[in-house]
């Protein structure tokens, strides 16, 4: 386990927690941290903050509830041009030496980088293509207490698993795509099975009961918290699978 990374993580997650707002925006920059050193750009990974609508449909028209924002993992998975076993775009640039600084040329001037080097590399990632591999939703941490925002960020999880894209990738994934749901600093592992055409949730959905008030995302769903060690360590193994899954997408 990198000790620094976690040390960054829990740094920032602890100034998000001191926020007597409790805003959520605070939390996206621990977990924004802890991504990038999970994925890392020169592993040929890419995180984006995106803006999803939610949306529920009425008798008479489909209207969007709110956006909710969430932090998306994607991996380069299209071979460089060059040959299959080059290696990721920033070690590239190490071994030939064009951002590194000045080399001697043939008659003792220096020589930075070059125009067909900066051409190759332009090339290279303008036919890179992405998939998405793993996701993480944040809320504030208020929400832990209240039933209706558990709620809320449980409907929210299965609708992102459910869009066109998600399902694609996880056809891609061996089947298996895998999300966290995060309020504050405790989180939800959240995984989506496809076989044979079924698709399935994990945790699985509780159903409403009609008569009865029902808890439809109990608390202790969210009972890992990743500034434990515990709570850490299976967050970090999760990923570790993920990883493995992706790097599949490379040899189908």
């Amino acid at each position: 386990m990198d000790k620094r990374l976690r040390k960054r993580f829990m740094k920032a997650a602890s100034f998000a927690a001191k926020d007597t707002q409790n805003a959520e925006s605070y939390f996206y920059t621990p977990y924004f941290y802890l991504l990038l050193g999970l994925f890392p750009l020169d592993e040929d990974y890419v995180i984006a903050v995106q803006n999803v609508p939610i949306t529920y449909e009425s008798p008479f028209t489909k209207v969007a509830v709110n956006f909710v924002t969430y932090l998306v993992v994607y991996r380069v998975v299209t071979p460089p041009t060059s040959t299959a076993s080059s290696p990721s775009l920033p070690s590239a640039r190490r071994e030939r030496g064009g951002s590194m600084g000045p080399r001697e040329g043939s008659e003792g001037a220096e020589v930075v980088g070059g125009a067909e080097e900066d051409h190759d590399i332009e090339k290279e990632v303008e036919n890179e293509e992405y998939e998405p591999i793993f996701f993480i939703q944040v809320k504030s941490p208020t929400a832990i207490e209240n039933n209706s925002s558990r709620e809320s960020a449980d409907k929210q999880m299965r609708v992102h698993f459910g869009s066109k894209g998600f399902i694609a990738a996880t056809e891609k994934l061996a089947g298996v795509f895998e999300g966290v749901s995060a309020i504050g600093t405790n989180v939800c592992f959240y995984k989506q099975e496809i076989d044979g055409g079924v698709r399935q949730i994990t945790p699985p959905k509780i159903p409403p009961h009609p008569l009865y008030e029902t808890d439809v995302a109990p608390g202790s769903w969210w009972e890992h918290d990743t500034l434990q060690e515990e709570g850490y360590r299976k967050f970090v193994e999760v990923v570790q699978r993920v990883k493995e899954r992706a790097d599949n997408l490379l040899m189908s």
